[in-house]
């Protein structure tokens, strides 16, 4: 089914972005404005294996929206008016697609328009929780505060995902470096072994055999497995990204891994006390600030589970106990959580939640080399045991018989 992305009014007069799924551009519009939405532009996103490259040439990076905030923050803590301060931020920035964007939100500020108003007509740079955050920041008087606060997120973030990178590099080499000499010995190696073996004649052993047949489907179709494999990783990613209910069995599965499990309990769990703290401390409601941060959440078992959670604040629960029956934050979040319910200070709570989760995660990605170094390890000895094994079973077997 196509995607479209819209821009809608709502009646309170603020701007609304996002995407939906539609069989076509009425069906769209009808959707919105059964969601209370004026529809003010809509546009179907396009989709293919080409889409990609023309994206990223226009890509807008973390980093340069993290020094957009902090550059925005300074300028109008210096007393400048907005609209000034985006022309100079559109003179400072070299990436063309971010300065286009900026000249526009310029424009609209100097047509009357509200910071967080002209920042949601650009769903792709600015999401939700930064847009939402603005606003509040609008109505609050700190918008360079809300702005600071934005740019430490998303600073923590880029930190968060360049640890797991760096992390996961040493065992990628080791694993590329595995699958290239086992392709090398199935390819090169055993096919003159098994001329040996015909030449010798008798029945081969049934791991030999399997270890042959291998060999000769690598060998002979070594392209189609390579192409197999491509096609097979890229379907799976599509599923992920445009399938919600694969993408829900997916990470479900993800979460029975036990250090993958660990990784995203942390993650999540950080983003969201960080996230809910933030917009709880820009003085957005408790209902809409649970709404909001779903933007922050990249799992779908635990948007679900917030999903529930949301529903049962509605129906006058505790947070802490609406978590709790989620069954997926850990019992001393929830425990936290109900101490800053009781004490009136939750903000400060979930930001210490969010630094403690944010440290384990850190332990844990700084220990994930040497976790799965061994792992690997014990995987390269097992299938390289098996082909010496295959190979010289046969020879100690004809061996004997002679």
């Amino acid at each position: 089914m196509p995607k479209f992305e819209y821009l809608g009014k709502e009646k309170s007069g603020h701007m609304v972005s996002g995407d939906l799924d539609a069989k076509n551009r009425n069906e769209a519009v009808s959707l919105l404005i059964e969601k209370g939405l004026t529809p003010i532009k809509i546009n179907e996103c396009k989709r293919g294996i080409f889409k990609s490259n023309s994206k990223r040439e226009g890509r807008i990076s973390g980093k340069e929206k993290v020094v957009f905030s902090r550059q925005l923050a300074i300028l109008i803590n210096s007393g400048l008016p907005l609209a000034q301060s985006f022309s100079i931020l559109q003179k400072q920035t070299s990436n063309q697609k971010f300065k286009k964007i900026i000249e526009e939100v310029g424009k609209d500020l100097q047509g009357g328009i509200s910071l967080s108003d002209a920042l949601s007509k650009h769903p792709k740079a600015f999401s939700t929780i930064f847009v939402n955050m603005v606003r509040a920041g609008e109505i609050g008087g700190t918008l360079d505060q809300t702005l600071e606060r934005l740019a430490n997120q998303m600073e923590k973030d880029r930190e968060i995902i360049a640890k797991v990178r760096n992390a996961m590099m040493y065992p990628s080499v080791i694993i590329v470096a595995m699958i290239g000499a086992v392709t090398f010995l199935m390819v090169k190696v055993v096919p003159q072994l098994s001329t040996i073996f015909e030449d010798m004649g008798g029945e081969l052993p049934i791991n030999t055999r399997a270890l042959i047949f291998i060999s000769n489907v690598l060998k002979n179709y070594l392209i189609f497995v390579i192409l197999s494999v491509v096609g097979t990783i890229y379907a799976l990613r599509r599923l992920v990204k445009t399938n919600k209910k694969f993408k829900f069995h997916f990470n479900a599965f993800l979460l029975k891994v036990p250090l993958i499990k660990m990784v995203i309990i942390k993650l999540n769990t950080a983003r969201f006390a960080r996230t809910l703290g933030m917009l709880l401390n820009s003085g957005i409601p408790v209902m809409e600030s649970l709404e909001i941060v779903n933007n922050s959440i990249s799992n779908e078992v635990f948007l679900r589970k917030l999903a529930e959670a949301r529903n049962a604040v509605k129906n006058g629960q505790t947070l802490s106990g609406a978590l709790t029956q989620t069954a997926l934050f850990p019992p001393l979040v929830c425990e936290m959580i109900s101490v800053g319910e009781e004490t009136g200070n939750l903000e400060e709570i979930l930001a210490k939640l969010a630094d403690f989760n944010d440290k384990e995660l850190d332990s844990i990605i700084s220990n994930l080399s040497a976790i799965l170094e061994p792992v690997i390890m014990l995987a390269l000895g097992g299938i390289v045991g098996f082909i010496v094994i295959s190979i010289l079973q046969p020879i100690y077997t004809m061996s004997d018989l002679v």
